[in-house]
This record gives structure tokens, sequence and C-alpha cells, in this order.
């Protein structure tokens, strides 16, 4: 099983944004989760 700290629902411009800025901000585990 994977686990992740954030998971981010849609990879828009918004969602890919937010998990840039996470990532940039050191969060490790971030998910975007697109359909």
């Amino acid at each position: 099983m994977h686990t992740a700290d954030v998971a981010i629902i849609g990879g828009g411009i918004v969602g890919s944004s937010i998990a840039y800025h996470l990532v940039a901000a050191g969060c490790k585990n971030v998910v975007v989760i697109e359909r």
C-alpha cells in the first residue's frame, strides 16, 4: 500500500501549482490525482 502526506484532487493549473509549492516548501509525499 502506498501512502501520501497530501493528496491533491485535480491536476489543472491550481492543483499543479499547489503541488509544486508544497514540494518546494519541503513536503516529500505529494500525490496529484487526475482522471
